[in-house]
């Protein structure tokens, strides 16, 4: 069965990564998906996205914690997850890199290009487990 979504719509992402997981629709606003490209091109490496377009009904379940107003259900915001950098172990900048996942010991790189990239500082939020970003 082919993916739902499976559309190349820029150079590093797919349709798919933005979809409401429980509809699969998709709404992205270009800007956003300009700067994104833009990010991607400085970061280097893969970046995931774990939340991009959100359905009203899936913003509002109490698992995702959406906000009301939230860019997501307008298409204007993603989530890029953050991964904990062991010391020891094998959970190092490479290994979260590799797989998409920024850095915890990073996030503030990705902030500086971010910037770089077009938004600004209240644009780009360290939220714990994800750096949301969102677009006007």
């Amino acid at each position: 069965m082919a993916l739902q979504n499976a559309v190349r719509i820029s150079t590093h992402f797919w349709l798919y990564e933005f979809a409401s997981p429980d509809t699969g629709a998709v709404i992205i606003h270009p800007v956003l998906l300009y700067r994104l490209e833009l990010l991607r091109l400085a970061w280097a490496d893969p970046l995931l996205i774990s939340s991009g377009y959100r359905s009203a009904a899936h913003n509002a379940d109490p698992k995702v914690g959406g906000l009301p107003y939230s860019r997501h259900l307008d298409g204007r915001a993603v989530d890029v997850p953050i991964g904990t950098v062991e010391t020891t172990g094998v959970h190092s900048v490479a290994w979260w890199r590799a797989r998409g996942y920024l850095p915890s010991t990073e996030v503030d790189i990705l902030h500086a290009l971010a910037l770089r990239c077009g938004w600004s500082a209240v644009q780009v939020v360290d939220e714990g487990d994800h750096v949301h970003l969102e677009v006007d």
